[in-house]
């Protein structure tokens, strides 16, 4: 069920588009951005090595440990993201979810907090890169997201 959801939550988020042009300033793999210890410091949790997947435009990590995962997305797009549209589009891939804003993380950032299940942070830093930190099955979201939260801090200092 966990792995179902994660692949769905993965799957519907929305991946800024890439046409050429402009490169990240620091590009890095999503598990070098996120290794395993900061995440597990952050959660308090044991996590399995992360399993890396390139994308078009990033790469993804996924940790899992006890019946939970970690999953950490990076991207960057070379149009400049659309904030508004990214936060309407999460808005009505997720209608159940309670958004709420994450202030003092990157250019805009808000949690997805999904009841019993856990959240997701969207960071949007600058104009063309964009992070999720995902963490389902370690608890509710309010238990998660200052974890989330860390990590994503970590991923934008590097």
């Amino acid at each position: 069920m966990l792995a179902s959801l994660s692949l769905l939550l993965l799957l519907s988020s929305h991946s800024p588009s890439v046409v050429g042009g402009a490169t990240p300033l620091r590009p890095l793999t999503a598990c070098a951005a996120a290794p395993r210890a900061d995440v597990e410091e952050a959660l308090g949790h044991a996590l399995t090595n992360g399993k890396e997947q390139k994308t078009e435009n990033g790469s993804i990590c996924q940790y899992d440990g006890n019946g939970g995962q970690v999953t950490i997305l990076l991207q960057h797009a070379t149009d400049k993201l659309d904030i508004p549209a990214e936060i309407r589009n999460l808005r009505a891939t997720f209608p159940d979810a309670t958004m709420r804003e994450a202030p003092g993380l990157g250019k805009r950032a808000v949690f997805l907090d999904m009841p019993d299940i856990g959240t997701q942070l969207h960071v949007i830093r600058g104009d063309y890169d964009y992070v999720m930190v995902s963490v389902l099955g370690f608890g509710d979201a309010s238990q998660v997201a200052p974890a989330a939260e860390k990590i994503a801090r970590h991923i934008l200092i590097r």
